[in-house]
């Protein structure tokens, strides 16, 4: 269907018609230009600028990536607990730590949360983590000196790189999550700047989950 107009944010003392402006979906994928142009009692004003859009088609939410990974290990996260890369089998050099997060059916989201990985015991490496609706979804963390890509079409909600990586979700976050749905906090070893993995034998951590 054509793009939806929608406008969220009007000039006091203004109206638009809808109330509401933006952009909502388009028939065909690919690149396409849109001009925005005002008009009241007087007259039109001057279109504005064209703006370059492309549109493209995301996968749908639940698509799986753990098939390009050879060491998977998926658990649950607790709302509001913990989880020792110990306890569910370790964490090695290769590892993909798929945490899967149900956000409960009565949870208060008035406030953001966070994920946090905090490394211990083993020696310190550089980390990846993303929140997504899809397992082991690094996409947008491939090329070498990418820093993070995240909450745009085709790429996860959120992403961090760190020694002890950590996401926030909820208000005011490009990851806002649902209660009653599932996430996907996927981790692995690998340094967004230089592409290497810095994982000695083990590289074992805590995974957190606090609460809004």
């Amino acid at each position: 269907m054509p793009p939806a107009s929608r406008n969220p944010g009007r000039g006091t003392g203004t109206a638009s018609a809808p109330a509401d402006c933006g952009w909502g979906a388009s028939a065909a994928a690919g690149p396409a230009s849109y001009t925005v142009a005002a008009t009241n009692s007087i007259g039109a004003g001057t279109p504005s600028q064209p703006v370059s859009v492309t549109w493209t088609t995301p996968p749908p939410g639940g698509a799986d990536y753990c098939g390009a990974y050879n060491d998977v290990v998926e658990v649950a996260l607790p709302w509001g607990g913990t989880i020792d890369t110990r306890a569910i089998g370790g964490m090695r050099p290769g590892t993909i730590i798929v945490g899967r997060l149900t956000v409960p059916v009565g949870a208060s989201l008035t406030l953001p949360g966070q994920i946090r990985f905090v490394e211990y015991v083993d020696l310190q490496a550089q980390r990846q983590a993303t929140l997504s609706t899809s397992k082991c979804d690094f996409r947008g963390s491939e090329s070498v000196g990418l820093r993070c890509q995240s909450g745009g079409p085709g790429l996860p909600m959120a992403c961090s790189g760190d020694i002890n990586p950590h996401i926030v979700f909820g208000p005011s976050t490009p990851a806002v999550v649902v209660p009653g749905q599932t996430y996907y906090y996927n981790l692995r070893n690998r340094d967004w700047y230089s592409g290497q993995n810095q994982c000695g034998a083990t590289c074992n951590g805590r995974i957190e989950v606090a609460a809004p």
